[in-house]
């Protein structure tokens, strides 16, 4: 359960994948922004997590009961200035996750649109810009009308964070097991299917699966 909530970290890697159509040399250029994406993020994910399980050991603390590990371990071996700046950091990671996030939505609608699933206006461009402000016209509204309904309805700040980012991360990983389920068959329609993506894409369905329903079970 608790590994689909960490797992809110790690997604949108693909994200780069929606800017193909505007990157230069997209078949190369894309496919080494994901790679590059997991195994830079997977790295500081492994760091902070050692980080965090060896200071609370060395202090003998229980890292789960701690609400702020890092404030914690900073306040602990008196840096407590740095707290602040890991709180700094994480806020820019947060805003830096809605843009991507975003980004990567609007130019779905727009692609949406431009293919002619969603509503042609949806795909108009700014005519200074050539931005596609028609699908972002109609993505912040939605976006924005979630945090701001929890919170005017009375629920608490951070209990609202925890319900979005479980939402979410739930969201997220129902489409990665659609993707994983629709790779083969794209492939195979296309003529580039292959034992080891069709077996990738089965065991990583099968996992995502697994934890999904691990994590509601436990909710």
């Amino acid at each position: 359960a608790g590994a689909v909530i960490a797992v809110t970290a790690f997604v949108g890697f693909e994200s780069a994948t929606t800017l193909g159509v505007e990157a230069v040399s997209p078949l190369r250029n894309v496919p080494r922004a994901i790679t590059g994406t997991v195994v830079i993020s997977g790295a500081l994910f492994v760091l902070a997590a050692v980080t965090q399980v060896a200071g609370f050991d060395a202090r003998g603390a229980d890292l789960a009961a701690s609400a702020s590990p890092l404030n914690a371990l900073a306040a602990a071996y008196g840096l407590g200035g740095w707290g602040v700046v890991a709180d700094v950091g994480i806020a820019a990671s947060f805003l830096a996750c809605a843009i991507g996030s975003t980004t990567a939505l609007v130019r779905v609608l727009f692609a949406l649109s431009r293919d002619g699933v969603l509503p042609a206006r949806f795909g108009d461009t700014h005519r200074r810009f050539g931005t596609p402000a028609a699908a972002v016209s109609l993505a912040l509204p939605l976006i924005a009308a979630v945090p701001l309904l929890l919170v005017g309805g009375g629920v608490d700040m951070r209990d609202a964070m925890h319900a979005t980012l479980s939402v979410g991360a739930a969201g997220y990983i129902v489409a990665y097991i659609l993707v994983c389920v629709a790779a083969p068959a794209f492939l195979r329609r296309i003529g580039e299917l292959t034992p080891l993506p069709a077996v990738v894409a089965a065991l990583s369905a099968a996992a995502l699966t697994a934890a999904l329903v691990a994590f509601f079970v436990d909710d």
